[in-house]
């Protein structure tokens, strides 16, 4: 019973007033928490956030591990100031960082800071070493962060020296006088809390030194702003401690000045962006739409009945888009022209579809790591080059990305220095990161346009990762390139092959000397696809059936109307019926961009029409390309059988999917404490998700699987076949960041062919394309 009671003593007098303390103001905890969570629990790691904070390269680890430093003291100091109010906790001073101060309340805050600071920078960083040192033997709460090849005293170095910066910062001030002067001028006597003398005047000194700390971030944040119009990039981390730690002064400042009025500013901030987002639908913009730019005149969407050729404004002439029929008959006859592989005989070529999966930056160097190694398993080995039988890129994300970056190359006088799939590996989310911060969120409070969110700044980012270069030795270290960027360093690369237009990409294509991208990004509102391609797509736009229903009249169209009753639905638009002004002008870059605009790190832009419409990445609708893929196959499949041999459908995933697309999972599918004890809760949001993430591929397959029965019905049944290359390597983050040493291991699994699946694929592959032709 005693025990019982001496428990209950604790937990009262000791538990709960701690746990008071700790939820007292949970949003600065909060800050610690997370960034605890980021670095070794691998929170954010879907999105690469744990990439960010431990860098690779050593420097850029040091200035993370000196921000996240800086940044936990600045949350604690605020934390001990806002608790002055009623008493804060006494600590002591005999273990001090602040000792040699004369005054006895820095002293206390000194001590304050010894006894949670230190602690929590230990916890920020003890655990990761434990998993990078001993990974297999961590428990398991910590098994689900990875633990790559990263140094680890980089980033303990700048958290000493987050500190041992703090300490001296505070010993200068002292030595100067600094804080006794800022306590002293007229303004800081004006304050609100100081003037009505609710701050006693012992504990000025503290509310001096906090105004010099704001000052401190506040004087990067402007550093770093202006160097940002000149293109410098700064690591994420940095910036956004930056941006915390002034924004948690603010809090403090309207807390102790102005209590109360906290609530009312986020109130006031909040209408601020609802008004301004609300009634300003185009603030952000694509590139290569100026044409249609509001302050130019809208596109109107017409009704889905009507002809969009009705709606162009004045002197804009249609795009002539390649039609199928006469690309394959041109690839036909390409093969048995007196140059070509089949001169001579009477054969025709093998017909090679590629889809690729989404997977941001992983699925984007996977792709073109995957394409390399094919062309040069094929090279000088086949009567053909591989890559001259690709007619059609269909996928979502950044497989379309690897893509549009190997198609946009065709025609190429020489191969590139760099590997494609190495250029795609280099991070583009420090400068989306940095936009984000810079330009996005301060817009949301504004109605005025912007030329520069961070979706532009993604497009920017692979334009220069895969620029041109002479020579390997000619493309920039991280140091070059910040100078190049700053206009400091002269430029020797050439234009990425992403910046070309659609208009640039037409003629090879229709000549069938180029494949045929195919970007299908969603509109939100009614999540039909925008397809935007150089190829005629109308047919693949709408679902027809023989129907017994009436004609539709929809509001608001032009009698009569031309929907048949046999069309059941209208799931898609070609880009270019409705915005051919821009065919000129639009970059293929920007395509791949809307088409890899997922949740969070991209930005769902207004298309420039009434009404506007957001557009988000293909992988909401089908994150695998294939619905479009045997859509086509099945609409030509009298052409692709009068002018090709065979056809092969090659799905390249970023992620191994085959086994659970048919085995069941062991156990209930309940992991986890959460699943089992709110399955009520949890059962909607994990049907959601898992319909979100699974459904779209078993559908993909039952259509393929009616695709090739319609086939190989008209021709033999090795006619038309599919082949699945998928990335087993340890999984890497949806995002726009990949560490060397993972993107190395993607393109090592391709080409040494590490995984014993990839290398039986292609040797099928090769038997089955044999020299490229066939009866």
């Amino acid at each position: 019973m005693g025990l019982f009671v001496r428990g209950v003593r604790f937990l009262v007098l000791i538990v709960e007033p701690v746990l008071s303390w700790l939820v007292a103001y949970p949003l600065i905890l909060l800050e610690i928490v997370l960034f605890c969570a980021v670095s070794w629990a691998g929170f954010g790691t879907t999105f690469g956030l744990p990439d960010l904070v431990w860098e690779e390269w050593g420097p850029w680890q040091f200035f993370a591990g000196l921000s996240v430093s800086l940044l936990f003291g600045n949350v604690l100091f605020v934390r001990y100031m806002l608790d002055t109010r009623a008493g804060a906790p006494d600590f002591g001073e005999r273990l001090s960082l602040f000792a040699f101060s004369s005054n006895e309340l820095v002293r206390k805050a000194g001590g304050f800071l010894f006894w949670t600071w230190v602690p929590t920078l230990a916890v920020f960083y003890v655990p990761k070493v434990v998993i990078r040192y001993w990974g297999s033997d961590v428990p398991s709460v910590l098994k689900p962060a990875p633990t790559p090849a990263i140094p680890v005293l980089p980033m303990l170095a700048g958290l000493v020296l987050g500190v041992l910066f703090t300490v001296g910062l505070v010993w200068a001030a002292e030595r100067t006088g600094v804080t006794g002067w800022i306590a002293r001028t007229r303004v800081f006597r004006t304050l609100p809390g100081i003037a009505s003398g609710r701050i006693p005047g012992a504990q000025w000194p503290l509310h001096a030194f906090a105004a010099m700390m704001a000052a401190i971030p506040a004087l990067f944040l402007t550093l770093f702003g202006i160097e940002s119009l000149f293109d410098a990039i700064w690591s994420p981390v940095w910036l956004l401690c930056l941006i915390l730690a002034l924004l948690n002064l603010f809090y403090g400042f309207l807390v102790f000045h102005l209590s109360g009025f906290q609530y009312v500013f986020l109130l006031l901030c909040v209408a601020l962006g609802a008004v301004s987002n609300y009634q300003f639908p185009f603030k952000m913009s694509f590139p290569g739409l100026d044409r249609y730019d509001p302050a130019a005149g809208l596109q109107t969407l017409p009704n889905l009945d009507e002809d969009p050729a009705t709606t162009l404004p004045p002197g804009v002439e249609p795009v002539n888009l390649v039609q199928t029929p006469a690309m394959l008959e041109q690839f036909h006859r390409n093969w048995t022209s007196d140059d070509g592989p089949g001169k001579g005989t009477d054969t025709k070529p093998k017909l090679v579809i590629v889809c690729t999966s989404g997977g941001g930056i992983r699925a984007a160097v996977w792709t073109a790591a995957v394409l390399e190694q094919l062309e040069s398993e094929f090279q000088g080995k086949q009567g053909t080059g591989f890559q001259n039988h690709i007619r059609l890129f269909t996928g979502a994300s950044g497989g379309m990305v690897g893509a549009a970056l190997y198609a946009s190359r065709f025609g190429a006088p020489s191969p590139p220095a760099v590997p494609l799939s190495e250029q795609l590996g280099e991070d583009s989310l420090w400068p989306t990161v940095q936009t984000m911060l810079f330009r996005d969120l301060p817009a949301i409070g504004t109605p005025l346009p912007t030329r520069k969110d961070r979706g532009r700044s993604l497009e920017e980012a692979w334009y220069r990762n895969t620029k041109e270069w002479p020579t390997r030795d000619d493309q920039p270290s991280p140091l070059g390139r910040v100078l190049t960027e700053m206009h400091l360093k002269e430029d020797h690369g050439r234009p990425s092959p992403l910046e070309s237009t659609f208009k640039d990409l037409r003629d090879a294509e229709a000549a069938a000397r180029r494949p045929s991208l195919v970007f299908a990004p969603m509109l939100v509102e009614d999540c039909r696809r925008v397809l935007i391609s150089n190829l005629d797509l109308a047919d693949l736009t709408r679902a027809e059936v023989g129907s017994l229903n009436s004609k539709l009249d929809p509001p608001g169209a032009v009698p009569p109307s031309r929907l048949s009753p046999n069309v059941q639905s209208v799931s898609a638009f070609e880009f270019w019926r409705y915005f051919p002004a821009a065919y000129d002008t639009f970059k293929v870059g920007t395509a791949a961009r809307m088409n890899a605009t997922f949740p969070y790190v991209g930005v769902a832009v207004n298309l420039p029409s009434r009404p506007p419409r957001r557009v988000v990445d293909a992988g909401y609708f089908d994150d695998y390309g294939l619905d479009l893929a045997a859509l086509w196959v099945y609409r030509y499949r009298e052409q692709l059988a009068a002018h090709t041999s065979g056809v092969v459908l090659i799905e390249v995933r970023a992620y191994p999917l085959r086994t659970q697309k048919i085995l069941f999972e062991s156990g209930d599918g309940k992991s986890d404490l959460i699943t089992w004890g709110l399955s009520e809760l949890s059962t909607p949001a994990e049907a959601l998700l898992n319909l979100y993430g699974r459904g779209a591929y078993f559908r993909n397959d039952q259509l393929m699987q009616l695709t090739a029965r319609a086939m190989n019905g008209m021709k033999d049944p090795g006619f038309f076949t599919t082949m699945t290359l998928e990335c087993e390597s340890e999984t890497a983050a949806l995002s726009w960041t990949l560490p060397k040493s993972e993107r190395d291991s993607v393109i090592a699994e391709a080409k040494t062919g590490q995984r014993s699946n990839f290398r039986t694929s292609v040797s099928k592959l090769k038997t089955w394309f044999g020299n490229g032709g066939g009866p």
